[in-house]
């Protein structure tokens, strides 16, 4: 909640003593033993429930993104056990990324958020690094645990250096400003770039909201896709200034980030709100560069239940405001 939120957490992880590490060395079967076999017996007809809804009316092969078909046959299967361990390290890095470039209290030279992102980059790697094999990121080998925990763990880390290299994302301007320093920034806010287009690389191109709620982390989708968006229309109006050097198109990547937004809309207010915001942008945008066309991206989204007279008159309020 407090990342949906961009409200500071009560309790930070820091401030949490119990001994994740410990879950780490359970295996599946010493986990199973747990439990009755008549526990047992009812979570695998919910398994069956679960693969049966899966394989309705969606070709899984056609719509799985970064995920190897030979994975879908262990959706359900089971979690690795090294989920939880690696997921918690990864938010206490989110949480001081927040707590040191986010607090609100810095007052230092623009060298010391530079320094925290440097350290924070090294923390950030690590943790990808020390990765088990059925977890790692860039590991494309099937496992034989559910493959969307590891679609989750993917989608989280890279919504997390775009946190992380936000900051750069900007035409950062200082007097006398050293040329490392202006080095720094653009090559920071190159990799915030890279990760909104890794992040929307592991989803699957030409969704529909079935495919999108089997295969990702329906809970937390819409606040993965839309900062990515953000990122890369926000690259667009500084008229891709920090790849002078290099021929980059965020168009495609912009209009998966929509198709996503729109197939959610008729279920979610949110998902309707995001989507309203990010077509007028669009238009805006589409006026500025004449070059650019966004033609094949729907005007409207269909409207979902709840959406009213209300909703519509607060969401032109916010327009103007």
């Amino acid at each position: 909640m407090a990342k949906i939120t961009g409200r500071p957490k009560a309790i930070c992880f820091s401030d949490i003593t119990a001994p994740t590490h410990l879950y780490q060395g359970l295996e599946n079967e010493a986990s199973e033993s747990l439990f009755r076999h008549d526990e047992l017996v009812a979570a695998e007809q919910s398994r069956s429930l679960w693969l049966h809804f899966l394989n309705t009316s969606r070709d899984l092969s056609r719509s799985m993104g970064a995920m190897d078909r030979k994975s879908i046959a262990c959706i359900g299967r089971g979690i690795s056990p090294s989920y939880f361990h690696h997921r918690v390290l990864l938010c206490r890095i989110s949480d001081r990324i927040a707590a040191q470039l986010y607090s609100g209290t810095l007052e230092d030279s623009w060298a010391t958020p530079q320094r925290k992102i440097r350290e924070l980059q090294r923390e950030l790697s690590s943790w990808a690094d020390n990765l088990p094999e059925d977890l790692a990121i860039h590991n494309q080998v099937p496992m034989k645990t559910d493959p969307r925990v590891k679609v989750e763990l993917s989608m989280y880390y890279y919504s997390i250096q775009m946190i992380l290299y936000r900051p750069c994302l900007c035409e950062v301007i200082f007097e006398n400003e050293s040329s490392q320093s202006r080095e720094f920034n653009r090559e920071s806010a190159r990799a915030c770039v890279y990760a909104a287009i890794s992040l929307l690389g592991v989803m699957a191109d030409n969704p529909s909201a079935h495919a999108a709620y089997q295969l990702l982390p329906f809970w937390t989708l819409l606040h993965y896709v839309a900062p990515a968006a953000t990122v890369l229309l926000l690259e667009l109006c500084l008229d891709h200034q920090h790849f002078t050097d290099e021929h980059i198109d965020p168009l495609p990547n912009i209009r998966k980030a929509m198709a996503y937004l729109w197939c959610m809309t008729e279920d979610s207010l949110s998902a309707f709100h995001a989507w309203r915001i990010f077509r007028l942008l669009l238009s805006e945008i589409s006026c500025k560069y004449e070059d650019l066309s966004f033609a094949d991206i729907p005007e409207e989204a269909p409207q979902p239940i709840g959406w009213t007279i209300e909703s519509e008159l607060s969401f032109s309020r916010a327009l103007v405001s």
